[in-house]
């Protein structure tokens, strides 16, 4: 990371970049109009002036790691895609295995997976006391000893969840 001096240069209009101001670092974007740097948030804008910033640098790149790159869709394995995940409570994932839509939740004490036609059917499937009049698979289970511990299931857990309980749709399709 090179840091450049205002002196030199100043960054693209609205561009996010982080300054520095004496010992403090933050992130900031330069408005040409106003001919100053913004402050990202109120807490830095009242401890560090515009005038005061003496260099600034680009904002580094993201890390391309699997966890991180939530735009793209996620292979688990052969045939099953994530096109939406939620990390947070409920852990909540969403996507395709083979021609079909599934939808895993988990929450409280308990996880479900349900396979359907479409995610919406699979939802729906969740909120019925009788999921497989809507969907076509439907497997539940406990998970944790402590009131929430589903809700804060490992993405990793949820995913080894997910792959089980393919595997166990697909031996059924398959009559076995």
């Amino acid at each position: 990371m090179e840091w450049i001096s205002v002196e030199r240069k100043l960054p693209d209009n609205d561009t996010p970049v982080l300054v520095a101001a004496g010992e403090r670092i933050t992130l900031a974007y330069w408005d040409a109009g106003d001919g100053r740097f913004k402050m990202m948030s109120r807490e830095d804008a009242a401890m560090i002036l515009s005038g005061d910033v003496t260099h600034w640098t680009p904002l580094p790149e993201l890390p391309h790691e699997k966890s991180n790159d939530w735009s793209r869709e996620l292979l688990l394995c052969e045939g099953v895609t994530v096109k939406s995940r939620l990390g947070a409570v409920p852990v909540e994932y969403s996507g395709k295995v083979d021609q079909k839509e599934y939808y895993f939740r988990s929450r409280g004490q308990r996880w479900e997976m349900i396979i359907g036609d479409t995610v919406d059917q699979c939802v729906e499937a969740s909120l019925n006391d009788c999921p497989l009049e809507n969907a076509e698979f439907y497997c539940a289970g406990r998970y944790g000893k402590d009131r929430f511990d589903a809700g804060y299931m490992a993405l990793e857990q949820a995913e080894e969840i997910i792959r089980r309980c393919v595997r166990l749709w697909r031996a059924a399709q398959q009559g076995g």
